[in-house]
């Protein structure tokens, strides 16, 4: 097969990109700050699930792990043979997260501004904490790619001309943000974004019923295990979430994934008053309640 010299320089740009992830694992890179921790004690869980995975299962609130119990399973077969391998494996994996990005902005837009949509994709890579997650193995990357993928089918549903694609684009928009919750719980909450949008905005009972029953059957295994079996293993983490703080760190990351978007726009920013006093007070909050320890 013949492949287009027009597509070589993405190509490359690309390969570039996913080897710097190659090379950060080589040289130990962290520039998160916080993923060598997290992974050491994702180790350490894993352990337990090396014994018996059933009671593993049911114990797990006692491991002072908050992140998602099936991600841990999912990292023990991953490193089952070597540590080393798994990680490169899990390194090709994430590298899949920019195409996603890059074939959802070409399913939006279709033939508009693709080039633009390249070099969007490749922003990832720059992302301290993608770099990061992606070498030392989280449950963060890995769920970014299987919600993206909901959002891929959202957008073919939304797009979709015929009435009979339309349930198998909800079935796949359903399944793939389930799989992202069971990895990172989360991203549960974009299901009412979905349901609203999918669902309620234009209300058909049909798809009212499918959705529901689909998404109950789907999340009924986290149901019964958080809220029956009460396997509680992130109340701990809850107890010491600071609201500003996650405010101040959510507004910065929007702030770097946007920057393309806000330097691609030509747009000039338009203060008005309200944006100025907003500004002000989010600035003066974020000072004065900003929680400074060092953990």
């Amino acid at each position: 097969m013949k492949i287009n010299n027009h597509y070589i320089p993405f190509v490359l740009i690309y390969l570039f990109f996913c080897a710097s992830l190659f090379v950060g694992f080589y040289f130990n890179e962290n520039s998160s700050g916080g993923s060598i921790y997290d992974f050491n004690i994702h180790l350490k869980t894993v352990n337990y699930f090396n014994d018996n995975v059933y009671e593993a299962l049911i114990n797990y609130d006692k491991y002072s792990n908050t992140h998602s119990p099936i991600f841990i399973i999912f990292l023990k077969y991953l490193i089952s043979y070597n540590i080393n391998l798994g990680i490169v494996l899990y390194i090709l994996i994430c590298s899949t997260v920019p195409l996603i990005f890059y074939y959802i902005f070409k399913e939006k837009f279709k033939s508009q501004k693709l080039l633009i949509a390249f070099y969007l994709s490749q922003f990832f890579f720059f992302s301290p904490y993608f770099r990061s997650s992606a070498i030392w193995p989280g449950s963060e990357n890995i769920s970014i790619l299987f919600f993206l993928i909901s959002i891929f089918y959202y957008i073919k549903f939304s797009n979709s001309q015929n009435k009979n694609d339309e349930y198998k684009y909800i079935f796949l928009n359903i399944i793939f943000l389930a799989v992202a919750s069971y990895f990172r719980p989360i991203y549960s909450l974009f299901s009412i974004l979905f349901f609203f949008e999918i669902v309620l905005k234009n209300f058909n009972i049909k798809k009212f019923l499918f959705y529901l029953i689909l998404s109950f059957f789907i999340s009924f295994p986290a149901i019964y295990y958080v809220l029956i079996m009460k396997i509680d293993f992130f109340s701990s983490y809850m107890t010491d979430y600071k609201p500003i703080n996650s405010l101040v760190f959510s507004y910065t990351v929007f702030l770097f994934y946007l920057l393309p978007f806000i330097v691609l726009s030509n747009q000039k920013i338009q203060w008005s008053n309200f944006n100025f006093l907003f500004s002000v007070v989010f600035l003066i909050i974020s000072v004065l309640f900003f929680s400074y320890t060092h953990s």
